[in-house]
């Protein structure tokens, strides 16, 4: 597998990283957790990173403040436009996109962060309000709808939290129409 390509600041239409693996590495040891660390090898831990960088661009892309800032760049960062609470211009890849990439990176390990495989609470019985057999069809009960909806947002509360200064508001996209 290629190296990571680490968005650098200059809108690399290859890159397909916002940290690279030390620094990701780094963040999880600061924190005195080895789970990164011990993945079984740098492609898993590349890969991960991968992962965690494309939901970022995916769930949040387009709430992040501004626009980005070159035409064909790789990513959705760096941007223009969007500037600290002190009034300070963002440069670059901003820390809280580097701290998202490293929590994603770390959950991506573990499962799928969304599509086939990503977890969700499993429906029971009582969850079912109908079941039809021609054509066959399942219909779930609100309540559990909105168990799969608060499972989702709670899995991301931290991304969500970390990446609030950069986003225009909202909740965190929980894959519902729009």
């Amino acid at each position: 597998m290629a190296d990571l390509v680490v968005e650098n600041g200059t809108g690399l239409a290859s890159a397909d990283a916002y940290a690279s693996r030390a620094t990701v590495l780094a963040y999880w040891l600061n924190r005195a957790d080895s789970t990164f660390a011990d993945a079984a090898s740098d492609t898993l831990r590349d890969a991960a990173i991968r992962r965690a960088t494309q939901f970022i661009d995916v769930q949040w892309g387009d709430r992040f403040k501004g626009e980005r800032e070159f035409e064909g760049q790789g990513l959705q960062w760096p941007r223009l436009g969007v500037y600290t609470p002190e009034g300070w211009d963002v440069d670059g890849v901003p820390p809280q996109i580097v701290a998202a990439t490293a929590e994603l990176a770390r959950l991506a390990l573990a499962a799928p962060l969304a599509g086939s495989g990503a977890t969700a609470p499993s429906p029971s019985q009582s969850a079912i309000s109908s079941i039809k057999a021609g054509s066959v069809e399942i219909s779930y009960a609100a309540q559990m709808k909105a168990a799969i909806e608060a499972d989702h947002v709670d899995k991301f509360y931290l991304i969500n939290a970390i990446l609030k200064p950069l986003t225009g508001g909202g909740a965190l996209n929980r894959g519902l129409a729009r």
